[in-house]
């Protein structure tokens, strides 16, 4: 990550700390946008960013999408256009090596991030967990409060539970 971009990123996360949410402070969401398309790979327009959040690098977010608060988004991920997403959202595309017994597990390291990719109009709400397994978020997909997702989620499907199983589709 070159220089600049660090800077910026360091300041779209003071000002995540400083400013209100979205629906508190208009012009502090415009300000955070204006540092949020240097700091991260790609940033659309009308963005609306909640307070609190912890967002790697590699991130990309399209156009119309907002992030709530307190969200935690790990790296190589890649949001749609109009995606809500809630609350406490947890993204984990990095898990422990566990295949070797001769060595503690804090020893052998990570495995490969795997990147995950959140479809157009996708709906998650608050308190959801998506676990490494999860590499693609259907468009139109929505994922209930709570949701543990451990697998893919279909387009246009509805999810929820421990770990997430459909529970209709949405067509």
């Amino acid at each position: 990550m070159s220089f600049r971009r660090k800077a910026n990123k360091a300041a779209f996360v003071l000002l995540d700390r400083m400013l209100p949410a979205y629906n508190h402070c208009r012009w502090g969401n415009r300000l955070k946008n204006v540092f949020a398309k240097h700091a991260f790979i790609h940033v659309g327009k009308g963005v609306n960013w909640g307070k609190r959040l912890n967002i790697e690098s590699e991130f990309s977010i399209g156009d119309n999408s907002g992030v709530g608060d307190y969200a935690r988004i790990s790296p190589k991920v890649t949001i749609g256009n109009d995606v809500m997403i809630g609350k406490y959202l947890r993204i984990l595309t990095t898990n422990h090596r566990t295949d070797r017994t001769d060595i503690p597990m804090c020893q052998q390291g990570f495995e490969e991030t795997s990147p995950l990719v959140i479809g157009n109009d996708v709906w998650i709400c608050d308190n959801v967990i998506i676990t490494p397994g999860c590499c693609r978020i259907g468009d139109g997909a929505i994922v209930a409060a709570g949701a543990v997702v451990t697998h893919d989620v279909a387009p246009y499907s509805v999810v929820g539970g421990n770990p997430a199983r459909v529970i209709r589709y949405r067509k």
